[in-house]
């Protein structure tokens, strides 16, 4: 049996939108293409523009097949001195976007990534992108950039793999860093299944969890109403500061950049009824709560704030069974706890999924010249830090 016919890359129509009034129009094909995912979708996306994109320029792309459109490349230009305009992903930075790529039609994953790549060649090695692009590459003025760096990628995109090894035949070249994880456990049916899945230790820990919030002084909130949210998110930014700041660290809730657009962000989610804010309470004293975006088929643990006057009562494994449990409970597939290798994910029976990031210089002298430099900058911090180790200075 033959597969699908391929989509040639030179019959989709590529624009790029510099505009947000120009993007909204699109919100219903970008959550289309979002593929349920809520880092990729147009309120998270939208949303990070709104609060961090006052001093850059939006280059979102988008491909087309007759009317329909078929891909989106949600990228902004971001002027990082001395460099120039760097071509970045919505969503990059501080908020940590994870499973970020193109968003794509199942089926125009090759021509869809081939396209756009062949688009942004094209205005490298033109001087005049808006008035040199051939008929199905229509642009406006565009914002000059002198490299590409895309974090967060998802290791699974085909789009993505496509889209960076076009770019290498079109000359690019490609830094790619070593991944960093997300990790990711498979929801069985029930609970009893998930903790029959782990290991002694884990097992001992989840099922203490299920006794202590089983107990009549014991209690698990989740958010159901607009009054619900407002409690539960002065409870999540309060332990998260407090246990941040016991460790030393000023807790992501100190930038108010970061802490309005979590705010904005996870009340709009709120109201769609996709958002699971749990707080655990032990006599009614709240000692840990956590931050979860539902996707189609996947829970994304994304914030966790715990009591740190509490540890004895292990709050976090309290919190993260009764998330998990919840989950199970809304017919959910896989529980993401997110970037980062924290051990805790690994005996939670989570597994470690590759997010990569890459930068991408253009075939262009000073686009070059600029890698030369930022590579130098590396390799010299890199041979300072293990210089300074060795010698005992640190």
């Amino acid at each position: 049996m033959s597969g699908p016919v391929p989509v040639p890359a030179n019959s989709l129509t590529i624009d790029v939108l510099p505009a947000l009034d120009d993007v909204a129009g699109l919100s219903a094909s970008w959550n289309r293409l979002a593929d349920g995912i809520p880092f990729r979708s147009w309120e998270w996306q939208a949303g990070w523009w709104r609060s961090y994109g006052a001093t850059h320029r939006l280059f979102v792309m988008t491909a087309q097949d007759d009317e329909r459109y078929v891909g989106i490349a949600p990228f902004y230009v971001e002027h990082a001195s001395p460099v120039g305009g760097v071509l970045r992903f919505l969503g990059s930075g501080e908020v940590c976007s994870d499973q970020q790529g193109l968003l794509v039609e199942a089926g125009y994953e090759s021509a869809v990534a081939e396209a756009l790549a062949d688009f942004l060649a094209i205005q490298v090695n033109s001087h005049s992108a808006s008035s040199s692009m051939p008929a199905n590459r229509r642009s406006r003025t565009l914002p000059n950039w002198s490299l590409i760096e895309l974090e967060g990628m998802s290791a699974t995109s085909s789009a993505n793999d496509r889209f960076l090894a076009r770019l290498k035949e079109n000359d690019f070249h490609n830094h790619c860093s070593a991944p960093v994880n997300t990790w990711r456990l498979p929801l069985p049916p029930n609970i009893d299944a998930y903790t029959a899945s782990l290991s002694k230790s884990s097992r001992r820990k989840v099922r203490a969890a299920l006794k202590q919030l089983a107990t009549p002084n014991c209690r698990v909130t989740f958010t159901e109403t607009e009054e619900d949210f407002e409690r539960l998110w002065s409870v999540l930014v309060q332990l998260h500061q407090r246990r941040r700041n016991s460790l030393g660290d000023a807790g992501c809730f100190d930038r108010r950049t970061h802490a309005q657009f979590l705010y904005e962000t996870a009340r709009e989610w709120a109201r769609t009824g996709l958002l699971d804010l749990a707080c655990v309470s032990l006599d009614d004293r709240p000692i840990a709560a956590e931050l979860c975006f539902r996707g189609d088929s996947t829970t994304f643990a994304y914030q966790i704030g715990i009591d740190p006057d509490y540890l004895h009562e292990n709050p976090g494994w309290l919190v993260n069974t009764a998330s998990i449990q919840r989950a199970i409970a809304l017919g959910q597939s896989w529980y993401d706890l997110c970037r980062g290798d924290e051990e805790y994910k690994h005996h939670m029976g989570a597994r470690p999924q590759p997010c990569g990031s890459c930068r991408i210089v253009p075939p262009r002298l000073r686009s070059q010249l600029w890698d030369v430099a930022l590579l130098t900058q590396t390799t010299v911090k890199d041979w300072l830090k293990t210089g300074l180790f060795l010698t005992g200075m640190r």
